[in-house]
């Protein structure tokens, strides 16, 4: 189940994201993005996902399967190429050194998956790891849960800042709302006095032609035509809640292009003038400071850095 958030920051709810028990534990999540031609820069974006100890351990040794297999496979295939390159009438033999190492470390990988099925609880949602965090664009964070359970729930806790929420997640948090509420209205006034449950929601629905304008603009290229399309979005869009999340969603996207174009000018004075040039303009729009904060400090950030001398 893929999830989006609009988010620089993001709250993790306190229940493993295999199994739905109390988490006690926690792994890193991390993707790595990798930008330019001449000069090449890689930027590490990580979350720490929290679970609990027993899918820790049948994790790790799901893990471990793969990579034992890896190592065999891998030796008997540079043993195998080693036999072939020093006797060209070796490559029979070098063939079947190959293939037997492949069939060998088949059986560890099975036994050693084996062992992490067994360790797994009826609800865990997978034998390895249950959360991927597939990349960020801007200030915008993707992530792939196995678990149906823990996506709904991490869409809950930040429901604020979901984007994109396909139909399948939309459902998802329709019934899990419906079922909080079976189960509320099902409980003793003592149970919900003396453990009150924590309410569910769906997020609320947003304006349909917010979503389909949101979309639009998002598709396209450059400055000039996302704002042309913002200015006829407004034209329908009447409220001011919508308007708002329009605007600053907008400014958000004008950030990251900003921020992209700097990376591919070759001069630091070209670098600057895009960068201030997207500041004042995000000081200039009508979505208060206080909600962009983090693209401000982005940009100025990056400014800052333009500016430094160089070391030495």
């Amino acid at each position: 189940m893929r999830v989006a958030f609009s988010a620089r920051a993001l709250k993790f709810p306190p229940v493993c994201s295999c199994c739905g028990d109390a988490s006690n534990a926690a792994f890193v999540a991390k993707a790595t993005r990798t930008t330019g031609k001449r000069v090449v820069h890689h930027r590490t974006h990580s979350w720490e996902i929290p679970w609990c100890g027993v899918c820790s351990a049948h994790a790790d040794l799901a893990s471990t399967a793969v990579m034992v297999f890896a190592l065999i496979a891998m030796a008997a295939i540079v043993v195998g190429i080693v036999i072939w390159l020093s006797a060209a009438h070796a490559a029979g033999i070098a063939l079947g050194i190959a293939i037997g190492g492949v069939a060998g470390g088949l059986p560890i990988l099975m036994i050693l998956n084996a062992r992490a099925e067994r360790r797994r609880k009826p609800t865990c949602s997978t034998v390895g790891s249950p959360v991927e965090f597939l990349g960020w664009d801007g200030s915008v964070q993707f992530f792939d849960c196995r678990s149906e359970r823990f996506a709904a729930a991490f869409a809950i806790a930040n429901q604020t800042k979901l984007i994109n929420v396909s139909p399948e997640l939309r459902q998802l948090l329709t019934r899990v709302a419906e079922a909080a509420e079976s189960a509320r209205k099902v409980r003793t006034h003592e149970e919900e006095t003396a453990a009150p449950a924590l309410e569910l929601r769906p997020p609320p629905a947003r304006n349909e032609s917010l979503i389909m304008w949101l979309e639009k603009i998002e598709r396209l290229k450059g400055t000039a035509a996302r704002r042309a399309a913002f200015g006829r979005a407004l034209v329908e869009i009447t409220s001011s809640e919508d308007r708002a999340t329009l605007a600053l969603e907008v400014s958000r996207m004008d950030v990251r292009t900003a921020l992209d174009k700097a990376d591919s000018l070759k001069t630091a004075a070209a670098k600057r003038r895009a960068l201030v040039e997207a500041l004042e303009r995000i000081r200039a729009d009508d979505v208060p400071d206080e909600l962009q904060a983090p693209e401000i400090a982005m940009l100025e950030d990056a400014i800052r850095r333009l500016d430094a001398p160089a070391p030495g």
